[in-house]
């Protein structure tokens, strides 16, 4: 079999991320690489599957790393067909609203085509490895690298996606109010490695990495290379309440609330009804839904200060 080369790269962008942006940084980031003298494959995709599929193509080809164009969304999509290729290597040049995973690696969100020095740098001295989460719903098994959403926003995931009108991030904001007109605790079992609870919620998630959403730190304190995942939950409050706690997640200034909860773990089962589970944004199916940490499974191009 051929081995890869450490100058072949697969680039993937789909030119519809950041509102667009995504597609002139793609075209800068492939000359940079050719510039610096590697042979740069590129794929360009607008849909999920149509990714998917190209990318099962050419990674069945030896190539020396996969590097993504592009927010959450692309990189949640790469990390679904790195599973069956587990020694390829990942870059992310942050090109989408949200870019947590790029954020989580270090990557410079003003800056983002300084990604392709980082990324070159470590190609040279080699990449460091990432922890992933990785969720069961029944025989499906999908992995995330930012967080798993099981509570009020999921709902509003599943909502914004159910609407025809507005379109662009305004329909995710007309779907948040929709959900907070409809406000309601649901009642959790939550196994946390091997201990249960019965628990009243209005959010939970299952953290990775230190934030998800364009960068609402719901634990700060994390680290996507630790080895644990991070439970953290919002007991019921009142809608005022929780209106005046949500925007605090972008500071990390919600952890001394009394309604909020962080809990430690390797594995988690997640029961609930009526709730579709959304993966790094992206929806991946209905609760109940077992999770569990896959320490340092990926290797990820990335040698920024603080990783």
């Amino acid at each position: 079999m051929a081995q890869p080369s450490s100058h072949a790269l697969v680039v993937a962008v789909n030119p519809t991320s950041g509102k667009g942006k995504a597609k002139k940084l793609a075209e800068e980031t492939v000359d940079a690489f050719r510039g610096r003298g590697f042979t740069v494959d590129v794929i360009v995709c607008g849909s999920d599957g149509e990714l998917r599929s190209a990318l099962r193509r050419r990674l069945d080809n030896p190539h020396g790393a996969l590097i993504v164009v592009g927010g959450d969304g692309m990189v949640h999509t790469a990390l679904q067909v790195l599973m069956d290729h587990p020694d390829t290597p990942l870059g992310i040049v942050p090109a989408g609203t949200g870019n947590d995973i790029a954020r989580a690696v270090g990557m410079d969100q003003a800056n983002p085509l300084s990604a392709v020095d980082n990324i070159v740098r470590s190609l040279g001295s080699g990449p460091r490895r990432i922890d992933l989460g990785e969720a069961r719903h029944g025989d499906v098994v999908s992995r995330f690298g930012a967080v798993y959403s099981a509570g009020f926003d999921a709902l509003v995931n599943e909502r914004a996606n159910q609407l025809r009108f507005p379109r662009g991030t305004s329909r995710y904001t007309v779907a948040m109010l929709l959900e907070l007109s409809t406000l309601t605790a649901r009642s959790y079992r939550l196994t946390v490695d091997n201990h249960c609870y019965e628990q009243e919620a209005l959010l939970v998630a299952v953290a990775n990495a230190e934030s998800f959403g364009g960068g609402m730190r719901i634990v700060p304190d994390t680290a996507i290379d630790d080895g644990v995942l991070q439970v953290f939950t919002v007991a019921p409050l009142g809608r005022g309440s929780f209106v005046k706690l949500y925007p605090k997640v972008f500071s990390g200034s919600h952890l001394d609330h009394p309604a909020v909860t962080i809990r430690p773990a390797q594995s988690v089962r997640i029961e609930v009804d009526d709730i579709v589970g959304y993966a790094d944004g992206e929806r991946v199916g209905p609760l109940p839904v077992d999770i569990r940490v896959l320490p340092g499974i990926l290797p990820v191009l990335a040698e920024a200060p603080g990783f």
